[in-house]
């Protein structure tokens, strides 16, 4: 005789008389979207993300390269015209080295997501986890040294020196570009863990 299907009782019952317990309901994960089979709009938002820090990091550096102003102090020698540089600080130096090296990651990066969507492994997703926590870190180390400059230099504007308004008004435009890619690079690095978690 034939295999009947499942009774009402969730037993299968076969033609031998015998019976047999049925399988258990497949249960997703509370973190679904971090498995196979995930929906598409995060992966969407992931590329997102990542294409907008790539326009923000170049934004930022290009404004922060460009800052400069020629400004008039009164010193012990009289009246004096002396060109102010972003080049001419090491803090902001090395804003300058920090962003073009995260802008060179997001082109990368967002190749690599893109690979991994089309059926990449998992050491792939691991390195770029990894990835975005440095590229956090990186950011906010970088960040924080224009700002303590950048204020320094907002300090001497209300003294009578003066004269740096164009000036810190573009330093102050890069840092706020720079950290928003990095506040965007740490949802990334939240979504990559949460994903890593769940593939475990």
């Amino acid at each position: 005789m034939g295999q009947y299907g499942g009774g009402f009782d969730g037993m299968q019952y076969n033609g031998g008389g015998n019976v047999e317990a049925a399988a258990p309901p497949k249960v997703l994960p509370p973190n679904g979207y971090a498995v196979e089979g995930s929906p598409a709009i995060l992966k969407i938002i992931d590329l997102v993300i990542r294409g907008a820090a790539i326009l923000l990091t170049l934004i930022s550096a290009a404004v922060m390269g460009a800052a400069k102003q020629t400004v008039t102090i009164n010193d012990n020698n009289g009246y004096r015209e002396v060109e102010v540089k972003s080049t001419q600080s090491a803090a902001f130096v090395y804003f300058l080295v920090i962003n073009p090296l995260v802008f060179a990651y997001s082109v990368g990066s967002l190749v690599a997501s893109i690979l991994r969507r089309a059926g990449g492994g998992g050491c792939l997703k691991l390195l770029l986890a990894i990835g975005d926590v440095v590229v956090v870190a990186m950011l906010f180390s970088a960040n924080g040294a224009a700002v303590a400059i950048t204020a320094l230099l907002e300090k001497v504007q209300k003294s009578e020196l003066g004269g740096y308004n164009e000036f810190c008004s573009r330093l102050v435009a890069a840092v706020v570009l720079s950290t928003l890619t990095a506040t965007l690079y740490v949802v990334l690095a939240v979504l990559g863990a949460v994903a890593l978690r769940g593939s475990n």
